[in-house]
């Protein structure tokens, strides 16, 4: 018994990680196609004075920056979440009437939602 709490844990948390490395993802989609709208309309005035070169390590840390707060989010709130959601079960809370839980399920709907739909556009 014991082992099947520690696997669904870490399952869990591994979930909600890559979760949240799909936000990231849709955050760096949403951060990069402006920036890249006015670069391909007129790259001399709206460079700020970078090179091609430039921007593409601008580019490749902050994408590297984006997935390491989104792992580190995933992993936070994957253990938050399993302590808040599952330990409530095993108490036997009424999980509806939990103010965190509910607003937690709409935030996750709603970014499921926006990942799907910009999916198919």
């Amino acid at each position: 018994m014991y082992y099947k709490k520690v696997w669904f844990k870490a399952l869990y948390i591994f979930l909600t990680t890559i979760l949240f490395i799909l936000v990231g993802i849709l955050l760096h989609w949403l951060l990069e196609y402006p920036v890249l709208y006015f670069l391909t309309k007129d790259f001399n005035s709206y460079s700020l004075g970078m090179s091609l070169s430039g921007w593409l390590g601008l580019h490749n840390i902050f994408s590297l920056l984006i997935l390491l707060v989104a792992i580190f989010a995933g992993i936070y709130f994957g253990l938050d979440w399993y302590d808040k959601i599952y330990l409530a079960k095993m108490k036997k809370l009424d999980l509806l009437k939990h103010k965190n839980f509910f607003i937690s399920a709409v935030i996750l709907f709603f970014i499921l939602l926006v990942a799907v739909i910009t999916a198919f556009v």
